[in-house]
Protein backbone atom coordinates (compact mmCIF):
# COMPACT_ATOMS: atom_id res chain seq x y z
CA UNK A 1 0.00 0.00 0.00
CA UNK A 2 1.42 2.98 -1.35
CA UNK A 3 0.16 6.37 0.92
CA UNK A 4 2.64 9.25 -0.43
CA UNK A 5 2.85 8.46 -4.27
CA UNK A 6 4.78 11.77 -4.83
CA UNK A 7 7.31 10.28 -2.61
CA UNK A 8 7.68 7.20 -4.16
CA UNK A 9 7.81 8.60 -7.73
CA UNK A 10 10.68 10.90 -6.35
CA UNK A 11 12.33 7.53 -4.76
CA UNK A 12 11.80 5.58 -8.03
CA UNK A 13 13.92 8.19 -10.14
CA UNK A 14 16.27 7.89 -7.80
CA UNK A 15 20.04 6.05 -9.88
CA UNK A 16 18.87 2.30 -9.01
CA UNK A 17 18.06 -1.09 -10.46
CA UNK A 18 14.90 -2.38 -10.67
CA UNK A 19 14.30 -5.94 -10.63
CA UNK A 20 10.73 -6.18 -12.54
CA UNK A 21 7.57 -3.47 -13.76
CA UNK A 22 5.19 -2.78 -11.23
CA UNK A 23 1.80 -1.67 -12.57
CA UNK A 24 1.58 0.36 -9.24
CA UNK A 25 4.85 2.08 -10.08
CA UNK A 26 4.10 2.64 -13.83
CA UNK A 27 0.75 3.99 -12.44
CA UNK A 28 2.80 6.58 -9.64
CA UNK A 29 5.36 7.54 -12.80
CA UNK A 30 2.39 8.15 -15.21
CA UNK A 31 0.85 10.51 -12.69
CA UNK A 32 4.52 12.13 -11.70
CA UNK A 33 5.25 12.55 -15.61
CA UNK A 34 1.75 14.08 -16.65
CA UNK A 35 1.44 16.37 -13.33
CA UNK A 36 4.56 17.95 -14.93
CA UNK A 37 3.33 18.95 -18.00
CA UNK A 38 3.63 16.14 -19.95
CA UNK A 39 1.23 14.55 -22.89
CA UNK A 40 0.56 11.09 -23.25
CA UNK A 41 3.51 10.01 -26.12
CA UNK A 42 6.20 12.35 -23.57
CA UNK A 43 4.92 10.70 -20.75
CA UNK A 44 5.11 6.58 -22.62
CA UNK A 45 8.25 7.66 -23.67
CA UNK A 46 9.38 9.18 -20.22
CA UNK A 47 8.66 5.78 -18.66
CA UNK A 48 10.01 3.56 -21.40
CA UNK A 49 13.23 5.40 -21.08
CA UNK A 50 13.19 4.99 -17.11
CA UNK A 51 12.87 1.06 -17.09
CA UNK A 52 15.56 1.26 -20.08
CA UNK A 53 17.51 2.88 -18.19
CA UNK A 54 16.98 1.34 -14.86
CA UNK A 55 15.84 -2.45 -15.50
CA UNK A 56 18.13 -4.46 -17.87
CA UNK A 57 15.75 -7.10 -18.70
CA UNK A 58 12.98 -4.63 -19.84
CA UNK A 59 10.72 -5.67 -23.06
CA UNK A 60 8.60 -2.40 -23.97
CA UNK A 61 6.53 -5.23 -25.78
CA UNK A 62 5.96 -7.82 -22.63
CA UNK A 63 4.78 -4.34 -20.67
CA UNK A 64 2.90 -2.59 -22.96
CA UNK A 65 -0.70 -3.47 -21.66
CA UNK A 66 0.88 -2.11 -18.07
CA UNK A 67 2.04 0.78 -19.69
CA UNK A 68 -1.00 1.21 -21.51
CA UNK A 69 -3.10 0.88 -18.44
CA UNK A 70 -1.23 2.44 -16.07
CA UNK A 71 -0.94 5.56 -18.54
CA UNK A 72 -4.74 5.49 -18.71
CA UNK A 73 -5.03 5.22 -14.97
CA UNK A 74 -3.06 8.46 -15.17
CA UNK A 75 -5.91 10.48 -16.59
CA UNK A 76 -8.42 9.14 -14.23
CA UNK A 77 -6.45 9.52 -11.29
CA UNK A 78 -4.48 12.14 -9.77
CA UNK A 79 -0.88 12.06 -7.89
CA UNK A 80 -1.36 11.84 -4.36
CA UNK A 81 0.29 14.02 -1.87
CA UNK A 82 0.19 13.93 1.99
CA UNK A 83 -2.38 14.69 4.13
CA UNK A 84 -2.63 14.62 7.84
CA UNK A 85 -6.11 12.56 9.66
CA UNK A 86 -7.65 14.07 12.29
CA UNK A 87 -9.39 11.91 15.04
CA UNK A 88 -12.11 12.99 17.50
CA UNK A 89 -12.64 12.54 20.70
CA UNK A 90 -16.02 10.85 19.99
CA UNK A 91 -14.33 9.09 17.36
CA UNK A 92 -11.33 8.02 20.41
CA UNK A 93 -14.55 7.12 22.78
CA UNK A 94 -16.71 5.07 20.47
CA UNK A 95 -13.56 2.99 19.76
CA UNK A 96 -12.62 2.39 23.29
CA UNK A 97 -16.53 1.12 23.77
CA UNK A 98 -16.01 -1.41 21.30
CA UNK A 99 -14.21 -4.24 22.16
CA UNK A 100 -10.39 -5.46 23.49
CA UNK A 101 -7.47 -3.85 22.92
CA UNK A 102 -6.93 -5.85 19.80
CA UNK A 103 -10.28 -4.66 18.46
CA UNK A 104 -10.24 -0.81 19.35
CA UNK A 105 -6.59 -1.51 17.25
CA UNK A 106 -8.68 -2.72 13.89
CA UNK A 107 -11.16 -0.03 14.13
CA UNK A 108 -8.88 2.89 14.65
CA UNK A 109 -7.16 1.57 11.88
CA UNK A 110 -10.07 1.21 9.61
CA UNK A 111 -11.47 5.13 10.59
CA UNK A 112 -8.01 6.07 9.82
CA UNK A 113 -7.96 4.81 6.19
CA UNK A 114 -11.38 5.98 5.61
CA UNK A 115 -11.05 9.45 6.36
CA UNK A 116 -7.36 9.27 4.51
CA UNK A 117 -8.79 8.14 1.23
CA UNK A 118 -12.57 10.10 1.38
CA UNK A 119 -10.38 13.32 2.13
CA UNK A 120 -7.84 12.37 -0.31
CA UNK A 121 -9.57 11.56 -3.06
CA UNK A 122 -7.31 12.28 -6.13
CA UNK A 123 -10.29 11.11 -8.70
CA UNK A 124 -10.21 13.72 -11.31
CA UNK A 125 -12.93 15.49 -13.17
CA UNK A 126 -15.43 14.64 -10.18
CA UNK A 127 -16.49 18.54 -9.02
CA UNK A 128 -20.44 18.33 -8.15
CA UNK A 129 -21.47 21.90 -8.37
CA UNK A 130 -25.29 21.13 -7.72
CA UNK A 131 -26.34 21.84 -4.48
CA UNK A 132 -25.71 18.71 -2.04
CA UNK A 133 -28.98 16.44 -1.47
CA UNK A 134 -29.20 13.74 1.67
CA UNK A 135 -27.65 11.06 -0.73
CA UNK A 136 -24.63 13.59 -0.95
CA UNK A 137 -23.86 13.50 2.74
CA UNK A 138 -20.25 12.22 3.36
CA UNK A 139 -19.86 8.36 3.40
CA UNK A 140 -16.47 6.91 4.41
CA UNK A 141 -15.24 3.66 2.81
CA UNK A 142 -12.51 0.90 3.67
CA UNK A 143 -11.28 -1.07 0.91
CA UNK A 144 -8.87 -2.91 1.79
CA UNK A 145 -8.19 -6.52 2.45
CA UNK A 146 -8.89 -7.64 6.00
CA UNK A 147 -5.41 -9.17 6.23
CA UNK A 148 -3.53 -5.34 5.09
CA UNK A 149 -5.62 -3.78 7.77
CA UNK A 150 -4.48 -6.06 10.21
CA UNK A 151 -0.79 -5.58 9.31
CA UNK A 152 -0.90 -1.79 9.91
CA UNK A 153 -3.25 -2.23 12.77
CA UNK A 154 -0.31 -4.47 14.02
CA UNK A 155 -2.47 -7.20 14.99
CA UNK A 156 -2.32 -10.67 15.06
CA UNK A 157 -5.23 -12.94 15.05
CA UNK A 158 -6.95 -16.33 13.79
CA UNK A 159 -9.16 -16.68 10.51
CA UNK A 160 -12.06 -17.20 13.16
CA UNK A 161 -11.30 -14.09 15.01
CA UNK A 162 -11.27 -11.90 12.26
CA UNK A 163 -14.54 -13.28 10.99
CA UNK A 164 -16.41 -12.89 14.65
CA UNK A 165 -14.81 -9.37 14.67
CA UNK A 166 -16.28 -8.48 11.57
CA UNK A 167 -19.79 -9.60 12.64
CA UNK A 168 -20.30 -8.07 16.28
CA UNK A 169 -18.15 -4.62 14.92
CA UNK A 170 -21.40 -5.14 12.38
CA UNK A 171 -23.86 -5.82 15.19
CA UNK A 172 -22.82 -2.87 17.16
CA UNK A 173 -23.41 -0.69 14.43
CA UNK A 174 -20.02 0.56 13.83
CA UNK A 175 -19.37 -0.69 10.47
CA UNK A 176 -21.56 -2.28 7.50
CA UNK A 177 -20.37 -4.80 4.84
CA UNK A 178 -20.56 -3.21 1.35
CA UNK A 179 -18.68 -6.48 -0.22
CA UNK A 180 -15.90 -8.75 0.21
CA UNK A 181 -13.72 -7.06 2.25
CA UNK A 182 -15.15 -3.93 1.62
CA UNK A 183 -16.55 -2.13 4.30
CA UNK A 184 -18.73 1.44 5.40
CA UNK A 185 -17.05 3.36 8.54
CA UNK A 186 -20.69 4.46 10.70
CA UNK A 187 -18.88 6.54 13.49
CA UNK A 188 -17.17 9.09 11.77
CA UNK A 189 -18.20 12.35 14.18
CA UNK A 190 -16.08 15.84 12.98
CA UNK A 191 -18.06 17.87 15.06
CA UNK A 192 -16.44 16.75 17.95
CA UNK A 193 -13.05 18.23 18.97
CA UNK A 194 -9.74 16.82 17.64
CA UNK A 195 -8.08 14.13 19.67
CA UNK A 196 -5.65 13.04 17.94
CA UNK A 197 -3.51 13.76 14.45
CA UNK A 198 -1.88 11.16 12.27
CA UNK A 199 0.43 12.85 10.13
CA UNK A 200 2.13 9.25 9.36
CA UNK A 201 0.18 6.84 7.34
CA UNK A 202 2.79 4.60 7.46
CA UNK A 203 3.51 3.93 11.29
CA UNK A 204 -0.83 5.18 11.89
CA UNK A 205 -1.25 2.92 14.45
CA UNK A 206 1.52 4.34 16.69
CA UNK A 207 -1.00 7.29 17.47
CA UNK A 208 -3.06 5.21 19.13
CA UNK A 209 -2.37 5.62 22.48
CA UNK A 210 -2.18 2.54 24.96
CA UNK A 211 -5.19 2.92 27.84
CA UNK A 212 -4.87 1.49 31.23
CA UNK A 213 -7.40 -1.12 31.55
CA UNK A 214 -8.36 -0.09 35.47
CA UNK A 215 -8.72 3.57 35.23
CA UNK A 216 -8.61 4.76 31.39
CA UNK A 217 -5.74 6.79 31.50
CA UNK A 218 -3.12 6.84 28.63
CA UNK A 219 -0.11 5.08 29.32
CA UNK A 220 3.30 6.71 28.05
CA UNK A 221 5.06 3.49 28.45
CA UNK A 222 3.37 0.24 28.07
CA UNK A 223 4.74 -3.02 30.15
CA UNK A 224 5.49 -6.00 28.41
CA UNK A 225 3.62 -8.11 30.70
CA UNK A 226 0.04 -6.15 31.94
CA UNK A 227 -1.77 -2.77 30.27
CA UNK A 228 -2.24 -1.07 33.70
CA UNK A 229 -0.62 2.69 34.58
CA UNK A 230 1.73 2.24 37.56
CA UNK A 231 -0.81 3.40 39.68
CA UNK A 232 -2.88 1.05 38.71
CA UNK A 233 -0.20 -1.96 38.88
CA UNK A 234 1.18 -1.24 42.50
CA UNK A 235 -2.51 -1.09 43.73
CA UNK A 236 -3.30 -4.25 42.05
CA UNK A 237 -0.03 -5.83 43.55
CA UNK A 238 -0.83 -4.34 46.89
CA UNK A 239 -4.13 -6.27 46.43
CA UNK A 240 -2.80 -9.47 45.22
CA UNK A 241 -0.52 -9.46 48.12
CA UNK A 242 -3.19 -9.18 50.87
CA UNK A 243 -5.38 -12.12 48.82
CA UNK A 244 -2.35 -14.30 49.10
CA UNK A 245 -1.59 -13.66 52.66
CA UNK A 246 -5.03 -14.55 53.79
Amino acid sequence: MIFYENKRAEELLKPSLISYVSFDDVVILAKYFKRMGKNRPQIKKSIIDFYEKHNPNFNEILARDCLNNGIKAAYKFGLRFPIDVRITEDEINTIRNAGNYKRQKVLFTMLVLAKYYKNNNTKLNNVNLEAPTEEDVPKFYVNEKITTILKLAKVNISKKERNTMAYELQQQGLIVGIRTEAYRICFVDDNSPVSIIVTDMNSLIDFYPWYCESCGRVIEKRAKRHNLCLGCYKEKRRCDDRVRKY
